[in-house]
């Protein structure tokens, strides 16, 4: 079944509306990211700050730097912990987001099955999440690690650079700067060929019961076999995503002029920015399930 881009686009808008609950799920999982980042920050990162800042004695200004990197140094078992506990907060992270999007997908998959887009049920969601969490975990993995190796390229080549001209500050820095440069790029590039990739794989993986490593190359395959539709519908809905977070972050920054130098009009206009970030957050929420839903409508099925 080959529908046009402007039928996928319209049946995957149909659906994500119908099931408009997953949109207010995902802005649900975006505040408790937000609570667990700040509260591991509360918890870990500045206890030790505050360690570390009463620990350092500065009489002169060029005595800073050896101050700061002793103590540093006598935290150093500190920061292992938090670099440690960091990695865990990632991880766990991921595994919510990918039980949200299991239930995301099981649900736009049963609406194109059912030929009706309201399907949602909280048991429906549940069971999704239940059955495919770990094969959309490694999906985000073997997606997102086989596109991010390319920009390890121009780090590994700046950092040889470095060394080898290690004797001209100038040459340090500039080859630096291009590798950070070129390597932002190209990181830019692989996060959308990663987000539309692992998209693809797990409304596979969630139709036709694989497994990770099998839907990611099959997603790969069909996307590349059916390149202009797949490409037109991200494509697309991801000018609709930057556009609209852009225009709404605009009246963020209205509210931010007039307050840039006078803390009372800071603090007074501060219930506007928080309600312009959950209007951004909720607006990425909806064009991402608009997106899952169309790559439900988009899916070939055999």
């Amino acid at each position: 079944m080959k529908r046009s881009i402007p039928d996928v686009l319209r049946r995957g808008l149909e659906s994500a509306l119908a099931n408009w609950p997953l949109m207010a799920l995902r802005i649900a999982e975006n505040i408790l990211f937000a609570m667990l980042i700040i509260g591991s920050i509360i918890a870990a990162i500045v206890p030790l700050l505050v360690s570390i800042g009463f620990s350092i004695h500065i009489d002169k200004p060029e005595e800073a730097g050896p101050a700061i990197g002793t103590a540093l140094i006598e935290h150093l078992p500190l920061f292992l912990w938090i670099f440690i506990g960091a990695l865990f907060l990632a991880l766990l992270l991921v595994v919510i987001h990918s039980f949200v999007m299991a239930g995301c997908a099981r649900t736009f998959v049963d609406a194109e099955r059912a030929e009706r887009p309201k399907v949602f049920s909280m048991e429906r969601w549940l069971s999704g999440g239940r059955h495919a969490t770990w094969t959309v975990f490694w999906i985000y993995n073997i997606t997102y690690g086989t596109t991010l190796i390319p920009v390890m390229v121009p780090l590994i080549i700046a950092l040889a650079a470095m060394l080898a001209f290690r004797d001209s500050q100038a040459a340090v820095l500039v080859a630096g700067c291009l590798g950070i440069a070129i390597a932002l790029f190209l990181c830019i590039i692989a996060c959308v060929i990663a987000a539309i990739w692992s998209l693809k794989a797990m409304i596979l993986a969630v139709e036709r019961d694989l497994g990770a490593s099998e839907a990611s190359k099959l997603a790969w395959a069909e996307a590349k076999a059916d390149l202009g539709r797949h490409f037109g519908v991200a494509f697309i809905l991801l000018v609709i995503s930057f556009g609209g977070a852009a225009t709404i972050g605009m009246f963020s920054v209205m509210f931010a002029m007039p307050s840039a130098h006078d803390p009372f009009m800071s603090l007074a206009f501060a219930p506007a920015r928080v309600v312009i970030s959950l209007l951004q957050g909720a607006f990425s929420a909806a064009v991402g399930m608009w997106m899952l839903a169309s790559f439900a409508a988009l899916s070939d099925r055999r």
